[in-house]
């Protein structure tokens, strides 16, 4: 519910500044049919994504060996620099991988997988599925975040610029194979170089993974 009440504030303009009058800076009636439309969405999602979740949390997570098999030595070029995975039984038994790649100019990519599988995992899993539902485009001076699509998978693509030290920041996430999460996260990094990041990656060891339960 709480979801659903900051769609609709934001929809509907969530507050009545009286110095603003211009028509533009007003959201009309289609941006209240288009909040809307993304919360019947988010609640089907909401209700798939409740059987899922309740699958995945009786599943064990995958081995290490798994997770590593997605992190390439190379990607575009950048050496990965660091690599870290690990099962924590103190988050109900969650299983999370990252690699980290650095290039020239200070620019590096993070590479982040979680299984779904788990108690905690399949929670994590639900909220990015119902997020990924809803239809979205937003854009700033600083930035960009929109749902799209790449290679058939929808992605939450996010871009985000600093004043203070002229940095940008651009995120990808998305949801693989009814089970895992990936996040890429680039540092000095272009949106289309994140993209090509992750055409480049091969997931075939989690889809086989999940073909496995």
């Amino acid at each position: 519910m709480l979801a659903a009440g900051m769609l609709l504030f934001t929809a509907c303009g969530g507050k009545n500044d009286k110095k603003s009058s211009s028509k533009e800076d007003s959201p009309g009636l289609m941006d209240a049919v288009h909040a809307v439309s993304n919360l019947k969405k988010m609640g089907d999602q909401a209700e798939k994504s409740s059987d899922r979740q309740e699958d995945l949390s009786k599943m064990e997570p995958v081995s290490n060996d798994v997770l590593k098999a997605v992190f390439p030595e190379t990607l575009l070029g950048m050496k990965r620099t660091k690599y870290s995975v690990s099962s924590n039984s103190m988050f109900g038994n969650m299983a999370t991988g990252d690699a980290t790649y650095e290039g020239k100019n200070k620019g590096h990519i993070k590479l982040s997988i979680v299984d779904g599988a788990g108690e905690m995992g399949s929670a994590a899993y639900a909220l990015v599925k119902i997020t990924l539902s809803a239809d979205m485009e937003k854009q700033t001076e600083h930035g960009f975040s929109k749902t799209t699509e790449i290679e058939g998978h929808k992605i939450l693509f996010e871009q985000d610029s600093s004043s203070y030290d002229q940095s940008v920041t651009t995120k990808i996430s998305t949801a693989l194979y009814h089970r895992f999460i990936v996040k890429l996260s680039g540092e000095n990094i272009s949106a289309e170089q994140l993209k090509k990041a992750y055409k480049a990656l091969d997931f075939s060891p989690l889809e086989k993974a999940s073909e496995k339960e």
